[in-house]
């Protein structure tokens, strides 16, 4: 379901931004701490979804993600987020910090996204990097940074995020078929063959296999998994089953929708 976004629903989008990333790091000091009077440490899965707007009602017709995310868990319904851009929110996400202390400012390399100058600020202080210094096994799946791996980067492939003892990065920004990801520093070639290569599938394989493989009789740590999928980011490409189900339903026309300001960011001049 295509639609213009409005800056009000840009705000919307950012608060799960927000949610997301403040709740990720209060769970990780929570639960060490929590782990270590008990004398035990638990796995976390942290689950980032992309776009996933409450002004556009995505929810109503997520039932699954509702019922296990929300109604067995937790809801802010007041919110607010430090950027309501990709790249600098997904910075603040991994890292904890704001803006003006992750320097991400944009979705460019230029502008701070994965920059080399990102990586020296930034990498070595991540989810990923604080859980395997706190003796974690720890797994990435998804979207990392919109430009991750991309030549004017610095970086390819083959360079894996400080932290993340599996890795599974999609290079560059959200894609559903057609894609390159980083299977532990290889490059790994998708099409468009729904069974083999939809990308919200492929990663739920890979991040069940994590887990089964973390849980094992032989696993010796707890586990630490960051699966970051694109939906319902656009190109919001569905999977063929769910293609024809809103074919009738139009987005929500709040009273900021299609507006443009000029004056504004690009994106909502768009």
């Amino acid at each position: 379901m295509a639609a213009s976004v409005s800056s009000s629903q840009r705000v919307a989008t950012g608060a799960w931004y927000l949610f997301l990333a403040v709740s990720a790091v209060a769970l990780v000091k929570t639960e060490l701490t929590a782990a270590k009077k008990a004398d035990a440490t638990p796995n976390i899965v942290f689950l980032l979804t992309d776009d996933q707007d409450v002004k556009l009602h995505s929810l109503e017709v997520q039932p699954k993600l509702k019922k296990y995310m929300l109604d067995e868990g937790l809801f802010f319904e007041n919110a607010f987020v430090t950027h309501p851009v990709c790249c600098p929110s997904r910075s603040s996400t991994l890292t904890g910090k704001y803006t003006h202390n992750h320097h991400t400012y944009e979705n460019n390399v230029g502008r701070g996204c994965n920059a080399p100058s990102w990586r020296e600020l930034n990498e070595g202080k991540t989810m990923g990097a604080y859980m395997s210094t706190a003796g974690y096994n720890t797994g990435f799946f998804g979207k990392y940074l919109n430009n991750y791996a991309f030549p004017n980067t610095g970086v390819n492939v083959t360079h894996i995020p400080q932290g993340w003892d599996t890795w599974f990065g999609l290079v560059g920004n959200s894609r559903f078929y057609g894609y390159t990801v980083s299977n532990n520093g290889v490059a790994e070639h998708h099409g468009n063959d729904y069974e083999q290569d939809y990308f919200t599938d492929v990663i739920k394989r890979h991040a069940v296999g994590f887990i089964k493989n973390a849980t094992s009789e032989d696993a010796s740590k707890p586990f630490f998994m960051y699966i970051a999928t694109p939906a319902p980011h656009r190109p919001a490409t569905p999977a063929p089953q769910y293609a024809k189900m809103f074919s009738n339903m139009t987005a929500p026309r709040t009273p900021s929708y299609a507006f443009k300001p000029a004056d504004k960011h690009w994106i909502l001049s768009e």
